[in-house]
């Protein structure tokens, strides 16, 4: 029988075979990391969704990223050409400490006699100039025309790339608790344009893509960056979101024609979103008024070079040769609106027509792309929502209008 003696390997070999196997595991684990990320940041620049936090945008657990507080830039000009029109207008971005795009502070609890609106929306609510959006041009449109004892906010809460999905658990989290009297919702411009009509009923929201909102790597190993985020998002997202996003229901009336059916199940997650929106103001506020508008595009354009330009038109009316052209692209516009006024109609909401005031318009002069408007725009936008107001009744404490002169 042979002499079997156990032989002691030196403590080097121990280490490197203890660690050989964590190694191997570790950059295997890092090495679909990077492939998933890669595929995953593919896949979101190739939807244009390209939300990566910028200078102006910080991470939120919950919303993926809004608006940096205290943000201030200085004024420049903003230069760009669609088609044969140049346009140069001014631009200045500037948050309060909200992360608000205004000057103005906004304190929990309003003050006595005042009046408080709030706006959501995306881009084309947010401005590109804190004092020439159109909630800007509001405020000062209200603040001349009545006579609140407690003054008028008007609060832009609308931020840029924004999904229905995101500007409702930001009225879920924060807006609602203001408990506006008046909420102005001009919002859907980024779910029309990131929802392609060809490819049917979307299954989940965009806003399940994590690289929709997702910020910057926070670290160089992309495993580390995926597994934070995804425990993150996990243990952020109220319990109501996670049980009910992926299962908003296609809403269907034996009524209805066969084309708004189908509409309805294209954005089902915008209106199940304007669903949540209306509940939450309302129950923070059951008096609050809710006016909804239409959305104002620049289609059709004056020529189709101008909807084949990098700004003339939406991802997905570039990405196939459906026979697309600007006329079309202002008939899926005109449902999408049309679906807009059927929820203002069927839900009791103040409608304001915007879309219907600007068709007769030469749009092509005021607007520096197919949804945003250059600074004598939004006055003309703000202009609309003032009248929309006003001619509904909603500005109760209005000015006694001056005195006519008697001829002489």
């Amino acid at each position: 029988m042979s002499d079997m003696r156990a032989t002691k390997l030196p403590w080097w070999k121990v280490v490197v075979f203890s660690l050989t196997p964590a190694l191997v595991f570790f950059v295997v684990v890092e090495g679909a990391a990077r492939i998933a990320w890669a595929h995953l940041e593919a896949e979101a620049f190739a939807q244009h969704l390209n939300k990566i936090v910028n200078f102006i945008e910080v991470p939120d657990v919950l919303l993926g990223y809004r608006l940096a507080p205290n943000y201030d830039s200085p004024e420049a000009i903003y230069n760009t050409t669609i088609g044969r029109f140049h346009f140069q207008f001014p631009t200045k971005i500037h948050t309060n400490s909200n992360g608000y795009m205004q000057r103005e502070e906004v304190a929990p609890e309003r003050r006595k006699d005042s009046l408080r609106i709030v706006t959501v929306g995306e881009s084309t609510t947010q401005g590109h100039h804190v004092d020439q959006s159109y909630p800007s041009v509001l405020r000062n449109l209200i603040r001349s025309a009545t006579n609140y004892p407690g003054g008028v906010e008007v609060i832009n809460a609308g931020v840029q790339g924004y999904l229905s999905d995101q500007w409702t658990l930001l009225a879920e989290r924060d807006l609602a608790a203001l408990r506006p009297d008046i909420v102005v919702l001009y919002a859907g411009w980024n779910d029309f344009q990131n929802t392609d009509v060809y490819l049917g009923e979307p299954k989940k929201s965009l806003f399940e893509n994590p690289l929709y909102y997702w910020p910057e790597p926070k670290h160089w190993l992309r495993s580390v960056t995926l597994f934070d985020a995804a425990y993150q998002r996990l243990t952020a997202a109220p319990e109501l979101y996670r049980a009910n996003i992926s299962g908003a229901q296609t809403r269907s009336d034996p009524g209805v024609q066969p084309e708004a059916q189908y509409i309805r199940a294209l954005y089902k997650f915008y209106l199940f979103n304007l669903d949540r929106t209306v509940a939450a103001f309302r129950k923070e506020n059951k008096d609050v008024v809710i006016v909804i508008s239409t959305l104002v595009g620049r289609w059709p354009y004056e020529s189709e070079d101008a909807f084949g330009s990098d700004l003339g038109s939406t991802w997905w009316m570039k990405t196939a040769k459906r026979g697309d052209d600007s006329k079309t692209a202002n008939q899926h516009l005109g449902r999408f609106n049309d679906l807009i006024r059927d929820y203002a109609k069927q839900n009791g909401l103040p409608l304001i027509d915007s879309a219907s005031r600007f068709e007769s318009l030469k749009r092509e002069e005021i607007m520096w792309d197919f949804c945003h408007f250059t600074d004598v725009g939004y006055r003309m936008l703000g202009e609309t929502i003032f009248d929309g107001l006003r001619d509904q009744g909603l500005l109760k404490r209005m000015r006694d209008p001056p005195p006519v002169a008697d001829a002489k």
